[in-house]
């Protein structure tokens, strides 16, 4: 059973730059928008940050049983830069991509890649990534995917239903701003980490 969660915030994506230029419809264009060179910045600096490396327990990252991602582009990227080392650490270590912590909103932005895009998109780190979870269709904001009050709630406590009943007792979540303020009632800005027991 989980006890321990330390959650991370994408870095800013390219859908950010306009947003935060007051071009909000410009930035809700951009399909499954990749990290900006800030967010990539941002990533790698998630490496130092007191929470994760407190979390993770030293060098190796024996304090991180298990690590949970939004499928969209920006998550992945950041897992995989914040996570650089945690990765390494040891064999067989994988990201779990999981269709129910995608960002709410039925807007391009935020709206993920069918998997096999994600597959080409990642190909050099698909070893690193466990599509286990994953369906076709995720990344269709219909059915349990509407941008529903009632969806989203769904969506949220499916998750929080299967992360309990996960054997692990420590984990990190990757994923965005609307959906860790659904789950948690936290805004999360920028890309940094955040810790429950």
């Amino acid at each position: 059973m989980i006890k321990s969660v330390c959650f991370i915030r994408h870095g800013q994506a390219m859908h950010n730059i306009p947003y935060e230029q007051g071009k909000r419809d410009e930035a809700i264009k951009i399909l499954d928008p990749e990290l900006s060179d800030l967010g990539t910045e941002q990533a790698k600096s998630v490496q130092t940050d007191p929470l994760l490396l407190e979390a993770m327990g030293g060098e190796d990252g024996n304090g991180i049983e298990l690590v949970v991602v939004s499928p969209l582009r920006r998550t992945i990227q950041t897992a995989l830069l914040a996570l650089e080392k945690w990765l390494a650490g040891k064999e067989g270590r994988k990201l779990v991509l999981m269709p129910d912590l995608q960002e709410t909103g039925e807007v391009p932005c935020d709206t993920g890649s069918p998997i096999d895009k994600i597959k080409d998109i990642f190909k050099e780190q698909l070893h690193l990534l466990d599509f286990s979870a994953m369906y076709d269709g995720w990344e269709r904001k219909e059915g349990v995917n509407l941008d529903t009050a009632k969806t989203i709630q769904a969506r949220l406590g499916r998750f929080e239903l299967w992360l309990k009943g996960r054997p692990e007792h420590s984990a990190v979540v990757v994923a965005h701003h609307n959906l860790f303020l659904g789950l948690l009632r936290v805004s999360f800005r920028g890309s940094r980490a955040g810790r429950l027991n």
